[in-house]
């Protein structure tokens, strides 16, 4: 939404490109904007799961996720993105596979 581009082209992209780099930087040029607005969405990344709304965010996905003893510990999306993306220890593979099976 950030970047106002459809997921799905961007899946399309890595498909088609394979294992050639170069192709997928060239495809993800044809799809990107010009102006990534990185220092917009570093601030609302860092700071999302600061208000009410936001905790909540966080409470139900860490609680989908099978975790809810990480609500409390988590306290914005990137630490979730983080924890999601195995850099905060507490969700292993293992665990993901479970997860993923009981969705």
């Amino acid at each position: 939404m950030h970047l106002g581009i459809d997921p799905k082209d961007v899946v399309e992209a890595v498909r088609e490109a394979g294992k050639d780099d170069i192709v997928l930087d060239q495809l993800l040029g044809e799809i990107f904007p010009e102006d990534l607005n990185l220092v917009e969405w570093n601030r609302e990344v860092t700071r999302k799961g600061q208000t009410k709304a936001g905790r909540e965010f966080l409470a139900e996905s860490l609680t989908n996720m099978g975790t809810p003893e990480m609500i409390g510990k988590i306290d914005s999306v990137m630490d979730m993105m983080d924890f999601d993306e195995g850099r905060i220890p507490g969700f292993s593979d293992e665990r993901r596979r479970e997860w993923e099976a009981n969705r």
